[in-house]
């Protein structure tokens, strides 16, 4: 054990990859899988670094070497903005993490600064105007009804969940006759929710979307078991769909030429190799992900005057980031929905103003 001179803080010597091993140890229980393993490799690359410098004790890390790191990491990935401060932020995590079991001085972790992004810097782009969406389902509903991509569809269009929850449900948790989903976090068999047990709820289905759903289940789920003896809701030939399985469907379900037959790029779609399966989707510049199908349905249920706090408890997700990264609604919309929180007074006291004023009130 070693003692720092000038606080006499009692250090215990530890390799930046032990520490990183002992880190993600200890957040197992805290972080979705996704979430770990996106920990995991974000800090290998200061694993790399560490190595690259010599630096074999965590004991021996000063303010000045983060700068160093950030400024190592931005040029040896070519990172942008966004990507810099995600990878720093997780750092900033795993130092102060390292400070509780004594592997760096005290506050070190106030010294990782994530890079300044611009007000919206941070916000994905990858959108899918409601109008589009409506188009897709509508297309799916008359060419591929109930078909898994179909339901895929339906579902993330009526609730606006994540891919992980989507996946997570099994047969159970679908209640027909009150059109309920209900999302469970179960990590120990393979279906975690990104927000751990916070993100347990019952999930409200339109009819339009309860009745694919009843039709899907008889006509082309499989009938499948998994490997923890869980019945899956959404199917393929496999069991439980992958999570890249499910972005594949969006990807493709986003072409233009599939739901409006016409190409943005001037491409035949017969021979164009971005639509030539699901997998080759994702290369066409107008083919979206998941998430832009999840802003969607979260921007249709406020323009629909869907009260904010309803929205965040049906999808998960605050009413602050609804607010920040989800609500695609433009200026003129807001205005035109927050106008008659202006005529402030009363309607008595305005007709009597009115009558006072011989009728030139306002």
């Amino acid at each position: 054990m070693e003692s720092n001179h000038r606080t006499g803080y009692e250090l215990e010597p530890i390799t930046p990859r032990e520490a990183v091993d002992l880190y993600l140890d200890t957040r197992k229980t805290e972080l979705a899988a996704s979430s770990l393993t996106a920990h995991r490799s974000r800090l290998g690359h200061f694993i790399r670094w560490c190595d690259e410098q010599d630096i074999t004790n965590l004991n021996d890390l000063t303010p000045r070497d983060f700068t160093k790191f950030s400024i190592w990491r931005r040029d040896d990935g070519d990172l942008n903005n966004v990507t810099l401060n995600t990878q720093l932020h997780t750092l900033r995590v795993f130092i102060r993490k390292c400070e509780a079991f004594q592997a760096v001085l005290p506050r070190l972790h106030v010294y990782v600064e994530p890079t300044r992004l611009a007000p919206r810097e941070g916000v994905r782009h990858a959108f899918i105007e409601p109008e589009i969406a409506k188009r897709i389902i509508k297309h799916y509903r008359k060419y591929e009804y109930a078909s898994l991509d179909h339901v895929v569809l339906e579902i993330l269009w009526a609730t606006g969940v994540r891919t992980g929850t989507l996946r997570s449900f099994d047969l159970d948790d679908w209640n027909s006759g009150e059109r309920r989903l209900n999302a469970q976090h179960r990590p120990e068999t393979e279906t975690p929710l990104k927000n751990g047990e916070d993100g347990q709820r019952p999930i409200v289905v339109s009819k339009p979307a309860a009745e694919v759903i009843d039709d899907y289940i008889k006509t082309n789920r499989n009938d499948i078991t998994d490997k923890h003896g869980r019945k899956p809701l959404i199917t393929t030939r496999f069991g439980r769909p992958a999570r890249q399985t499910i972005r594949n469907i969006i990807y493709r379900a986003t072409l233009p030429c599939v739901y409006s037959g016409e190409c943005p790029h001037n491409r035949n779609p017969t021979t164009c190799e971005w639509n030539q399966n699901r997998h080759s989707a994702s290369t066409c510049p107008s083919s979206r992900s998941p998430h832009g199908m999840r802003k969607a349905a979260i921007t249709e249920a406020r323009k629909r005057d869907i009260p904010i706090e309803a929205v965040s408890l049906q999808m998960n997700v605050s009413p602050e980031i609804i607010r920040k990264v989800y609500d695609k609604r433009t200026i003129e919309e807001k205005t035109t929905e927050y106008a008659h929180y202006w005529d402030l007074e009363p309607a008595a006291d305005r007709a009597q103003s009115k009558q006072q004023t011989g009728g030139y009130y306002d």
